[in-house]
């Protein structure tokens, strides 16, 4: 945990509360700052349940990030209403039983909100103990069940979920290269809950469409490594038409890119890959990304309200 309180009584915060002060920035898209908060109660303490350290430690630092601007932005309009923003950090380490203990120590300090749980294994362990102590949850998996069968009114959602993020990259590629519609495919999905869920969308888009696809190569790797090679050449050596890389991001997925481009693979099949974003856009650069497909949940430069306010912040970065 980066920062921390002295546990404190505090009262109650409702959920109406918290959601009628909804905040569009960052990632806290779908959190409240109180505009209408008891008049003794003028706190509203946000647990950033956040992966800082272990295999997903990149997406903590952005979510700190976007947090950050949001606070920022918001803070001189919550001055003048003599309001303030707690926003804690707590390192789930990656580790979806490590999040739910940092969850009930947030609790126990007076958390009114849980934020972040971006890994489908983190967001499925901390709804049901979001909806059981009262309090709202922000999440960006996209995790099915959370939003299905084990849907609850305490848990919402700001990224796309698992069947967009996969059907578009997908989709794009048929219409774009219609022999890719009968040809020969290579998947290679991240062996963890979210990869497996979205393995099966592409799977069962196939099936739906009743596509001709023959899957040549269909295998997993491990979130935490960092050599590919060996997927690479597997693939390889079934000469598909594509390869669809399944992957939760960087840094994985640019190693991904980058060994697949060192051993000459754009050049023999179609390459598609998820979760694409600046990051992976400046660590690859464009000799590597020519030719790829991929999907794009947000991008800076986009002409909206809500964006003009971080273009500037990030143009000497592009």
């Amino acid at each position: 945990m980066q920062t921390s309180t002295q546990p404190q009584a505090v009262p109650r915060v409702t959920r109406r509360q918290v959601l009628r002060a909804t905040l569009a920035a960052g990632s806290l898209a779908a959190v409240g700052f109180p505009g209408i908060l008891h008049a003794q109660n003028k706190t509203l303490r946000i647990a950033a349940l956040y992966c800082m350290s272990g295999f997903a430690q990149f997406y903590g630092a952005y979510y700190n990030e976007g947090a950050q601007l949001a606070l920022e932005e918001m803070r001189p309009q919550l001055k003048r209403r003599g309001l303030e923003v707690e926003h804690t950090i707590y390192d789930t380490q990656s580790n979806p039983g490590v999040a739910v203990r940092k969850a009930h120590e947030a609790l126990e300090r007076g958390a009114h909100h849980l934020d972040g749980a971006i890994l489908a294994s983190t967001a499925t362990a901390l709804a049901p103990i979001a909806s059981g102590n009262r309090v709202t949850m922000t999440t960006g998996t996209g995790q099915f069940e959370l939003f299905g069968e084990k849907c609850n009114r305490y848990v919402f959602k700001w990224n796309a979920t698992n069947f967009t993020q996969l059907r578009t990259p997908f989709i794009y590629a048929l219409e774009t290269y219609p022999e890719l519609r009968q040809g020969r495919w290579a998947l290679a999905t991240v062996n963890y809950n979210w990869g497996k869920q979205s393995r099966q969308v592409v799977l069962d888009y196939i099936k739906e469409k009743e596509l001709p696809i023959q899957i040549v190569e269909d295998s997993f790797f491990d979130p935490k490594a960092s050599d590919f090679t060996s997927h690479l050449n597997k693939a390889r050596v079934q000469k598909p038409d594509a390869l669809f890389w399944i992957g939760i991001g960087a840094p994985a997925t640019i190693n991904a890119l980058k060994q697949a481009y060192q051993m000459g693979l754009m050049e023999e099949m179609r390459v598609l890959w998820t979760l694409g974003g600046l990051n992976p856009f400046q660590n690859c650069g464009s000799q590597v990304l020519q030719g790829t497909i991929t999907n794009l949940l947000w991008w800076h430069t986009v002409e909206a309200p809500a964006v003009a306010g971080v273009h500037g912040a990030l143009q000497e970065d592009v």
